[in-house]
């Protein structure tokens, strides 16, 4: 793997002599303008419209697709459904029989996971037929990271490695940055690795996933934004895309109340008619736009749904 290196290596010692052994290096990295030429044409006709990957909500895909190369952060706070997010997406990207992902879930054990999964594509409870024909179709699309707990960034980054170079997925989850060995407030070990994975997805033309937690607030009824989440605002300025997933608990405080035949505020009233949980994407560096959807929650299929409905969502295979 490549090392990272700190401007303390840059010190009187760096002479002539190494400066010259090193520029061969570098050379390979010196372009022509008229060596992007297509490229250039490429972004200059088609570079403000919506490209990659579809979600499974369109509402989402008018301002953020998953395009290959980048690294984007899924952050919301504990329990706020930001992996069951993720692991819908990853069953809509798969849609596409060429497509295929990696998910190393720290805090989940595979079958978890996987039931999940196959719960939201079934749009139900799933019987064991369907769970079988499921994990056949996704056998050789779909890996999974079979460890749990902590695990240090250095083999995290070993395993993005391989599953981009030899598994030839084109996405990738760490879930989540807080189980990648950090200590409390290691703000600069978390600033390289999240560079890594970056650059990482940049190599290897892949699309990285990275989960992340926010800070403990006074209450989980405000809303967030990116400088709420943990791990300092540098890892933000490094990810291309940020996406929040947050629920909205004034109104489940209101249906709750409701179910109980107990009085509700204007406040209360009014929040009944607002989603179950909110999508917000925060950060979008080469799609330009940002933007809120409102979502809501299936129980019986753990999907994330456009409507709100007794109906789960139509997966796409």
């Amino acid at each position: 793997m490549e090392m990272i290196f700190s401007n303390r290596d840059i010190g009187p010692k760096l002479d002539l002599e190494e400066l010259e052994q090193e520029k061969n290096s570098e050379a390979q990295f010196i372009i022509q303008p008229s060596d992007v030429t297509d490229s250039t044409i490429e972004l200059a006709n088609h570079g403000h419209e919506q490209r990659g990957d579809c979600t499974p909500w369109g509402k989402v895909d008018q301002t953020w697709r998953c395009r290959p190369a980048e690294l984007t952060i899924w952050a919301g706070h504990n329990g706020s459904g930001k992996s069951n997010a993720l692991g819908q997406s990853i069953l809509w990207f798969l849609k596409d029989q060429q497509k295929r992902a990696l998910i190393a879930s720290l805090e989940m054990k595979p079958q978890e996971t996987l039931l999940r999964m196959i719960s939201q594509r079934a749009g139900c409870h799933p019987s064991s037929e369907f769970i079988k024909q499921t994990l056949h179709a996704l056998t050789g699309r779909l890996w999974i990271y079979n460890q749990l707990d902590t695990i240090p960034a250095k083999r995290i980054l070993a395993l993005v490695h391989y599953a981009a170079k030899e598994l030839k997925v084109n996405h990738i989850v760490v879930d989540s940055l807080m189980k990648c060995g950090f200590g409390y407030e290691d703000y600069s070990g978390e600033k390289n690795f999240v560079d890594r994975l970056q650059n990482a997805a940049k190599k290897y033309n892949t699309h990285i996933h990275l989960v992340c937690h926010v800070r403990k607030g006074e209450n989980e009824f405000n809303r967030l934004s990116k400088q709420d989440i943990r791990g300092g605002g540098v890892i933000t300025d490094i990810a291309d895309n940020v996406i929040i997933i947050q629920r909205n608990k004034l109104r489940e405080q209101a249906k709750a109340k409701q179910s109980h035949n107990r009085p509700l505020s204007a406040q209360e009233t009014k929040s009944l008619e607002g989603p179950d949980v909110w999508l917000s994407v925060e950060k979008n560096r080469h799609g330009g736009k940002e933007g809120c959807s409102g979502l809501y929650f299936h129980e019986g299929s753990k999907q994330l749904t456009t409507r709100d409905t007794t109906q789960s969502m139509k997966a796409p295979w």
